[in-house]
Parts: structure tokens; sequence; C-alpha cells
């Protein structure tokens, strides 16, 4: 049947097409509402920090929507609560528990923006975000920051005595020679007090290198054994001289008994005499 013309539209088969595309537009159903979008206020979430056994208190409203197309799952507000509970985590997982203030700013700023969760059924968003930390936390937070710096210093702190002790004993307390020689270049104007010092040294050494007695070696007296020690690398000519210098250093100070025993374990004897110094 032929839809009649309305008065006021155009006559003849325009005025048919006009008149057909009416009824047409009426025959349609109407279409299917958008699927609507839900809320879910959330209250004292408990979300983790970077601090086992120290978590943050999340209260938001996440608003969800079901997307078409994917299969029936029984318990699709439970997809969106653990949709938002992942991206918050993502984010507080690294947070310091004293630096929620900031973490809230930036989770609302990321969780503004609504995402489809990983089983394409739901997207969802969250709005009005607050992080809190138990009451006393921060205190315990405080005390928690105060007890690693003091481990830090006391871990830096026993490492420099480790690095210490082991500088004097591999290097400085290896032979009675090392360590003249690092005490007269910690006391360049004391060299006069050098003779008095090597018993002293050795006595150093000998303790550093668990020698269960300080006495005098059997190599001979201290002195002697301290000054062979020193000379050991030199050849003859060159450790005569080196002896004979150090004999007349210790005549010019006044230490005769120690230039004598030198003289007497060290210079070769010339007609029947101990060699005088140079």
């Amino acid at each position: 049947m032929v839809e009649p013309v309305r008065p006021g539209e155009p006559q003849g088969c325009l005025g048919q097409l006009t008149a057909w595309m009416r009824k047409a537009g009426q025959q349609l159903p109407p279409p299917e509402p958008p699927n609507p979008v839900r809320l879910i206020e959330v209250r004292d979430w408990q979300v983790r920090s970077s601090v086992q056994g120290v978590d943050f208190l999340l209260t938001c409203e996440i608003f969800w929507q079901v997307l078409p197309g994917k299969s029936f799952h029984p318990d699709l507000e439970g997809i969106a609560r653990h949709a938002i509970l992942q991206r918050v985590s993502a984010v507080t997982a690294n947070g310091y528990p004293g630096h929620h203030v900031s973490l809230q700013i930036r989770l609302n700023a990321e969780l503004g923006e609504s995402m489809v969760d990983p089983t394409g059924r739901i997207a969802a968003r969250a709005e009005s975000l607050t992080l809190a930390i138990a009451d006393g936390t921060l205190e315990r937070m405080q005390r928690y920051k105060d007890l690693l710096l003091a481990k830090a210093v006391w871990d830096l702190e026993s490492q420099l005595e480790r690095d210490r002790s082991r500088y004097f004993q591999q290097e400085v307390l290896r032979d009675t020679s090392a360590a003249a020689a690092w005490w007269l270049a910690r006391n360049p104007d004391r060299t006069e007090a050098a003779p008095d010092m090597v018993e002293h040294l050795g006595q150093w050494v000998r303790a550093a290198n668990g020698a269960a007695h300080p006495g005098p070696s059997p190599a001979g007296p201290p002195l002697t054994t301290a000054v062979v020690e020193m000379a050991a690398d030199m050849d003859e000519a060159s450790r005569e001289l080196f002896v004979n210098h150090l004999v007349r250093f210790l005549d010019q100070y006044g230490r005769s008994t120690a230039s004598a025993e030198l003289r007497q374990s060290l210079l070769r004897p010339a007609n029947g005499r101990h060699a005088p110094p140079q």
C-alpha cells in the first residue's frame, strides 16, 4: 500500500519516497542503551609498600563498564576491583611509606584514565584516591630509617678499620725495613730517633705477623737484624757503604752502643781491626 503524502511534503515520486522512508524509520527497533557505568566505593584497602610488613590504606571510587563481545563471567565486578588493585600496586610497591602524599598525587593522575583489563571484559578507572598509613607507622618508619643509617655508618667504619688493618699488616708491618721506611716518611724531622724506633718497629712487625714473643730474632740483635733486612737487596759494596753511613750517623747523635754493635756485627775487619766509618 502506498503511504499517503502529508501536506507540505514534496508531491509525486519524491513525496512517495519521503513517506516511505518515514514509515521505515518508525518500524526500526529502538537502539539498545549502552552498557551503564557502574560505581564501586572502596575504603581502607591494604596495598603493599616498598617496606615489608608496612601497607598503605587506599580509599577510592571505581567506575567500570562492561565491554561487549566477551563470554560470560560470573563476577565482572571482581574483575574491575582486581584491575584497579593491580594498577595501584604497581605504583605503591616501590613507594616508601613516608611518601604517601606524593604517591597519592601520582595515583590520581594515572588511574583517572579508563583502561581495559587484561581479559578485555571491562574498562575501569578510579577517582578520589587517597593513601593513608596506620597510626604510629610514621614514627616506626623514622626509627627504621635511623637504624638503617646507623648500620650503614657502622658498616663503613668497620670496613675502614679492616682496610687499615690489612694495609698495616700487608704493607707497613710486613718486615722491619718497610716499617722503618713508613715511620721515617711520616717523621722526616726526627731521624735522630730512628735507631731507638728500630727495636719498637721490630716488635710491631713480629706481633703483626703472629710471633709468640717480641724478643730478639735468633739471627742477631734487633738493630743488626733490622739493618740486615733493610740492606738485603744491596750488593756487598753498597751494603758496606750503607752500614758505614749509618754507623757515622749513630756516632753523630751519641748512639755509641748501637754504632759499636753494627761495627762488630756487619763491618769487615781490616788488619785485625774493624773498618772505621767513612
